[in-house]
């Protein structure tokens, strides 16, 4: 996928648990022939909980990838348990909705009003409140966070 995900937006679950797509998320599925479907599942950065969505031409080589680690490794197998296979697929509707499955509603908490983040490959999607409060603790260590990514740029370059 050339075209990535990008960008946070602000947007409303309605009543049925559907989110409307950006305009610039759509653009990246039309750039990948248009598949309309999409593939949920959960996860976490720093203990909470939001989803990751994957395209399915992405989340397909994901599953690809993971196939080929040591299948009885623990850490693989509770990643497959986890995420791979709580991965749920869910179709773009015709006004560019998709419905999030209520049992990761209920994982991520989420209702009226959530936020999606532009992170390449994927977008994430969290509850604004739980949003907040982990963006307020990252911009309280940036600094911190700077310097770590800044000596980890200095070993790939």
């Amino acid at each position: 996928m050339t075209n990535l995900f990008r960008g946070r937006h602000e947007v409303r679950l309605d009543s049925k648990g559907r989110l409307c797509l950006p305009a610039n998320y759509r653009a990246a599925v039309d750039e990948v022939g248009g598949s309309t479907e999409f593939v949920i599942t959960n996860s976490q950065v720093q203990g909470q909980p939001c989803l990751d969505v994957y395209h399915i031409t992405e989340w397909e080589r994901l599953e690809n990838e993971f196939s080929l680690l040591p299948r009885f490794q623990k850490e693989v197998s509770a990643f497959r348990r986890f995420y791979l296979a709580c991965g749920q697929v869910s179709r773009l509707d015709s006004q560019n909705r998709i419905l999030i499955p209520g049992q990761l509603r209920d994982f991520a908490k989420l209702s009226g009003d959530i936020v999606l983040l532009g992170m390449g490959k994927k977008f994430e999607v969290w509850s604004q409140s739980t949003w907040e409060n982990l963006h307020g603790g990252m911009a309280k260590n940036f600094d911190s966070i700077m310097e770590s990514i800044a000596e980890l740029s200095e070993v790939v370059c």
